[in-house]
């Protein structure tokens, strides 16, 4: 809401009608939606701590196989052999990856795994509970609902991991 505040009045960013949510609705589609961007994000800072970004992206490389099962699994999509056999080549390629890596961690790969699978259940969500169930939002005008959540999940798991130990000693720091 800051960002369309502080756009001029003619901005084509976002629609024009802003739709009005109430609790259930925020509650059983945008929480979810929320809960699974903000486990992806936390995982997937977690994975660089552990992996290198070529074989992170390298995994990533398997959301179109994650994406399509779970559409076809709850039945979004229609299952068809020829695309299982096109995302498996996918996968076969990021299995390949995934073994020729020197340095492999298995913290890491999970915590991307993880990632991966929380953010490919996030898109088919996003296709299930906003785009069929009628509820029309931009992506910008979606994210502008869900960021918010997504601050609120990850603001206590970020204070545990990234506050320091000695906070005199951080101020210190900080002001100098």
């Amino acid at each position: 809401r800051v960002l369309r505040w502080s756009l001029p009045a003619h901005s084509t960013l976002f629609s024009k009608d802003m739709p009005q949510l109430d609790m259930r609705t925020v509650c059983v589609k945008l929480v979810p939606i929320a809960t699974l961007f903000s486990i992806a994000l936390a995982f997937g800072n977690r994975a660089y701590i552990h992996c290198s970004v070529a074989f992170i992206q390298m995994v990533k490389a398997s959301h179109s196989v994650l994406t399509y099962t779970l559409n076809a699994v709850v039945g979004a999509e229609v299952f068809l052999g020829s695309k299982l056999r096109l995302v498996c080549m996918v996968w076969f390629g990021v299995f390949l990856a995934v073994t020729g890596e020197v340095d492999f961690v298995p913290a890491g790969f999970l915590c991307q795994c993880l990632s991966s699978l929380a953010e490919c259940t996030r898109l088919v969500l996003i296709g299930l509970l906003l785009n069929r169930s009628g509820l029309k939002l931009d992506p910008l005008t979606a994210l502008s609902y869900y960021a918010p959540l997504c601050f609120m999940l990850l603001l206590p798991s970020a204070i545990l991991t990234e506050f320091p130990s000695d906070t005199s000693a951080w101020i210190e720091n900080f002001e100098a």
